[in-house]
């Protein structure tokens, strides 16, 4: 979305940062397993001999929280709390190896049947009253708490010194594409939008860029930095993949949150982006400028995803095995972008048909928006399907890939059993990577 020192960089990677407890502690270790699609079970352990459990729910969440004991890898927990959640740990015999959690020796010799597997993923490091389910914080009861006004923060940093910070940033974004990515180095050169220029939001709250320039903050922005330079890349055009670009200068068009008239009830629910991009009060381009600004997304959510894609598959060839998980986390956070976003594209053709006969006329012989539709529907699909791969080979699941996150794609993908018939219309039939040129004008 658009609103979001340089001598001696090295191009250390590392795994997610420990996250400190209120008494300074830090998360040593953490154990996480799915049950069905709506509650996600987390086990932390923490460096001075404290553990949190955490049942999480999108409804509502609890917590027990106590002592624990290594001895003969067995793991032995006593809660320190007078009320707390259920925590079916507190009763089992459970021996713990590097895989994770298990009730048997024999278990816990061949890595079968865990209770709790081991994770690293940076999401279930923040500890509670952060939900990783729904991203919101709790209250004392275990239900969301409501969003926090903007706290103005201290300017510790001169103006100069933030001036550098974010200059590093960029060098280092810069590096990173030259390493992983090459065709994105020169948008990070020319286009860049990283942190300080884009704005940050949690729970509703701006949230200022504080010049952190640590190895682990830049690089879990990486996804976020690729899609915001490419926003300010993509005027009067789109960038596709590979360098290829094409050039469509906009045409005037209507409102997304038009087609809001022929979407069933309930998709603003169902669907994670609906109200941020497409609903009547966004005021973002993917509203205002219609399809074209739905591409822009499409283009800019495309570049982060393949992005991190690329750096997950490097450093898997490279084994390490760590940072190939944090990065592919990252594209699994984005890849739903792409049934959203082509179902918006259908409701948009759809009603513009019915509503707007003249604009769908002009938007029918726009061939270079087409083609551009064409070839950056295939390199997205593409890019999810590597990721897939690329999944089974490091044997680690992102939350991203839970069950619980599957219901906007599967709600997405019905909605276009009768709705891709406008996008099958609105792709350049034919048209390739290797012969797009001659379909453009």
């Amino acid at each position: 979305m658009r609103t979001r020192l340089l001598l001696g960089l090295l191009l250390l990677f590392v795994s997610a940062p420990l996250i400190a407890t209120s008494d300074s502690a830090t998360v040593s270790r953490v154990f996480a397993h799915q049950v069905g699609t709506n509650s996600l079970n987390v086990l932390r352990l923490f460096d001075n001999g404290k553990y949190e459990y955490c049942r999480y729910t999108k409804k509502k969440s609890t917590r027990d929280a106590g002592e624990f004991v290594i001895r003969n890898k067995r793991l032995v927990l006593k809660s320190t709390l007078k009320k707390h959640g259920p925590n079916p740990l507190l009763r089992k015999k459970m021996f713990i190896t590097p895989r994770g959690l298990f009730e048997t020796r024999t278990q816990a010799l061949f890595g079968k049947k865990s209770i709790l597997e081991t994770s690293d993923d940076p999401i279930l490091l923040e500890a509670w009253p952060h939900n990783p389910m729904t991203g919101e914080i709790l209250d004392v009861n275990g239900k969301p708490s409501p969003p926090t006004p903007a706290v103005v923060q201290p300017k510790s940093l001169s103006a100069q010194e933030l001036k550098l910070r974010r200059a590093y940033a960029q060098q280092y974004y810069i590096a990173m594409a030259e390493n992983y990515s090459p065709f994105y180095t020169d948008i990070m050169r020319s286009f860049y939008n990283g942190p300080g220029d884009y704005t940050s939001y949690v729970n509703g709250a701006e949230v200022p860029y504080d010049g952190d320039t640590s190895a682990a903050y830049l690089n879990s922005n990486f996804n976020t930095v690729i899609h915001e330079s490419v926003h300010r890349f993509n005027t009067n055009q789109y960038f596709i993949d590979d360098n290829i670009v094409i050039a469509v200068p906009e045409q005037k068009v209507f409102r997304s949150a038009e087609f809001a008239a022929i979407v069933p009830a309930g998709a603003s629910d169902s669907i994670f982006r609906y109200n941020t991009y497409v609903s009547e009060g966004s005021i973002v381009s993917a509203n205002v400028s219609g399809i074209y600004g739905l591409m822009d997304e499409f283009s800019a959510y495309h570049s982060g995803t393949k992005a991190s894609f690329l750096v997950a598959q490097k450093a898997l060839s490279e084994k390490d095995t760590s940072k190939a998980y944090n990065f592919l986390h990252q594209a699994r956070a984005t890849q739903n972008a792409y049934y959203e976003f082509r179902l918006f594209m259908a409701w948009y053709l759809h009603y513009a048909e019915s509503n707007h006969p003249e604009t769908y006329k002009a938007l029918m012989a726009d061939k270079n928006l087409r083609v551009a539709f064409t070839l950056l529907d295939a390199s997205f699909k593409e890019t999810i399907a590597k990721t897939d791969l690329l999944e089974a080979k490091i044997k680690r699941k992102s939350i991203y890939s839970y069950d619980s996150n599957d219901h906007v794609k599967a709600y997405c993908q019905k909605q276009l059993l009768t709705e891709e018939k406008w996008l099958t219309k609105f792709k350049v039939k034919d048209c390739t990577r290797a012969n797009y040129q001659k379909h453009l004008k």
